[in-house]
């Protein structure tokens, strides 16, 4: 394969790479989102708004906090959907980069040889004018 193809090879797979990098970072900021929720649905189920009153009102407190755990469930439940998720563009991501990173190995080796293939060819073509020059003078 030419270097040229595998240059392109090369840029394809650090495109792909860059995908998952950036859904990856999406990912961890779904997760931060996620937590902010869970701390704020926390906070609302563990706070205590009861006080002296009629029994009604103690209904209404007992719904509000049935509620308010029902969404600290609700925003663990996300949570760990969106930690999954993070671990998910993880693994995605890592496997992208070592297919990139095969890919540039193997680009470099290839412009390697053809380096060294070129310069083996100067230096034949210069031996063989040196060759002849002296040939010529002599």
């Amino acid at each position: 394969m030419s270097t040229e193809r595998l240059d392109v090879v090369v840029k394809v797979k650090e495109r792909e790479e860059d995908a998952r990098l950036d859904a990856l970072a999406r990912a961890l900021r779904r997760v931060e989102v996620a937590k902010a929720a869970l701390r704020k649905a926390e906070a609302e189920a563990s706070s205590d708004v009861r006080g002296r009153g009629v029994a009604a009102d103690y209904c209404i407190y007992e719904a509000a906090r049935a509620r308010a755990q029902e969404a600290v469930r609700h925003a663990r439940a996300a949570l760990d959907a969106a930690q999954r998720a993070a671990e998910e563009a993880r693994a995605a991501w890592m496997h992208a980069r070592s297919r990139a990173e095969a890919v540039r190995r193997v680009a470099d080796a290839r412009r390697a040889e053809v380096r060294q293939r070129d310069a083996t060819r100067e230096r034949r073509v210069s031996d063989e004018l040196t060759l002849l020059r002296y040939a010529w003078a002599g």
